[in-house]
Order: C-alpha cells, then sequence, then structure tokens
C-alpha cells in the first residue's frame, strides 16, 4: 500500500521554532511539499532514514514506535546545529534546520538521502 501522507503529517510533533506553527512555517511547509513530489519509493526512502523502517504501521503513522516499542510520532525538530537533516531512528525524529529556501532544503534532504553518512543513527 502507498503511503498517506496526510497521514503522516496529522500524526507529527513540531519542536523547537516549528512548534507553535507547525506545518505554516516556512520551513515545515517546504518539506511536506518536497516529501509530497516524491515518487513512493523515494517516500519509503526517506522514511527509512527518519524511522529505520521503510514500512507504515498497519494501522497507520498514530501507532508508529519508537525502538523500545513505545508509540514515537514522527517528529520534526528545529536546529541550528548542521546544515542537513539530522536522523534520530529510535525516536523518529528529524533535526531539521530552518533553510532560507524551498530549493536549499530539497538539496540538503536529497543529499542527506543519497548518503546515509549525513545522518546520525540514533
Amino acid at each position: 500500500t502507498s503511503i498517506n501522507l496526510e497521514d503522516w503529517m496529522q500524526h507529527t510533533n513540531y519542536e523547537g521554532d516549528y512548534k507553535n506553527i507547525k506545518e505554516d512555517h516556512p520551513t515545515c511547509r517546504w518539506f511536506w511539499e518536497i516529501i509530497r513530489s516524491f515518487d513512493e519509493k523515494e517516500k519509503r526512502r526517506f522514511l527509512l532514514f527518519a524511522t529505520g523502517s521503510s514500512g507504515v504501521p498497519g494501522r497507520g503513522f498514530e501507532f508508529l514506535q519508537g525502538n523500545d516499542g513505545s508509540i514515537q510520532k514522527f517528529t520534526l525538530t528545529s536546529t541550528n546545529m548542521s546544515v542537513h537533516p539530522i536522523s534520530h531512528t529510535c525516536f523518529n525524529r528529524i533535526d531539521l534546520p530552518v533553510y532560507e529556501s524551498k530549493e536549499k532544503l530539497q538539496e540538503a534532504l536529497l543529499e542527506s538521502m543519497a548518503n546515509s553518512s549525513e545522518f546520525t543513527m540514533e
């Protein structure tokens, strides 16, 4: 089955600079536009980097689990510690820098996806 992007978005937490305005923050809005533009294979590849699994729980993203088996919703957290997104797969969290443009964000996401060493796996 294909990844339900609306379900993914609905069950995403936002932290740091993204917490108050969530998907309306320009970086978060661009993030979802980029993910939406991905084909199914690219979405699954990104999901693998973000969560450690390319699959979605049978009952949807609401039931996404961390490495300890507890519910760990997908989370976007702002950071100024890196120029690339950093994945914390045990927590289903992406530390996502605030970008100046959608193009810079897309370039960083694609670079990170192309080279798993760009991600910190925890």
